[in-house]
């Protein structure tokens, strides 16, 4: 996996399953859908209209698929930074699904090389942990795949990621345990904007002008562990 150095203004990849996605190509068709991704782009786009924003959730999507586009729908975008959140279809499938696998080592293995990818091109990476509130589902039967997933998940943000956000959402915010409500969606936008905003400078006037062009411009000495 790999990227070219970029002379294109600051660019943001939002990637995943269909939290991410919400209505960009799954029920509706639209650039951003209509969840945490398009708030946030749309936030961020009010202080830097020069820069690029691309949503790249794919509802149903598992974390092989995901790898699978990654060269295409991230690297070759030539992101500054890049927002990943993935991985509750490969627990649900593994379960539901009896041609699903829940194969640790692989997963494990393409994680990191997305991750490392991303801190090899210079980019900056913003991780959001996995997260499921499905009632006795997830919290018996489902909970030792998910909790290796959200585990490892940590474990290689650490390692690779500028930032690793737990969605500050509850069941309550979600309309099934797992895709939020458009309230649940905006809290979710409000948390990463927040967290982001932290991380890279502080707020101005409008959201978004602590996100300086140098702040996310690429960096050479930046490499995968």
């Amino acid at each position: 996996m790999s990227v070219s150095a970029s002379s294109l203004s600051p660019g943001i990849v939002f990637i995943g399953d269909s939290i991410t996605d919400c209505g960009r190509t799954y029920p509706t068709v639209s650039d951003f859908g209509q969840g945490y991704a398009a708030k946030c782009a749309s936030a961020l786009r009010e202080a830097h209209p020069d820069w690029r924003f691309y949503n790249r959730g794919i509802a149903g999507q598992c974390i092989g698929q995901i790898y699978d586009r990654w060269q295409a729908d991230c690297l070759d975008l030539q992101p500054s930074l890049v927002s990943f959140l993935a991985g509750v279809n490969d627990v649900d499938y593994s379960y539901r699904h009896e041609n699903h696998s829940f194969d640790h080592p692989l997963l494990a293995r393409q994680l990191e090389e997305m991750f490392a990818s991303v801190r090899a091109a210079g980019a900056r990476l913003v991780v959001l942990e996995p997260y499921a509130f499905d009632g006795e589902l997830y919290k018996n039967a489902y909970a030792p795949r998910l909790t290796w997933l959200r585990q490892t998940t940590r474990g290689l943000a650490a390692c690779y990621a500028d930032l690793f956000l737990v969605p500050d959402l509850r069941p309550e915010d979600t309309l099934d345990g797992i895709h939020p409500t458009p309230d649940g969606h905006a809290r979710l936008a409000r948390q990463w904007l927040g967290e982001t905003g932290e991380r890279w400078g502080e707020r101005g006037e409008r959201w978004g002008d602590g996100f300086s062009e140098k702040s996310l411009s690429p960096d050479p000495s930046r490499k995968a562990l």
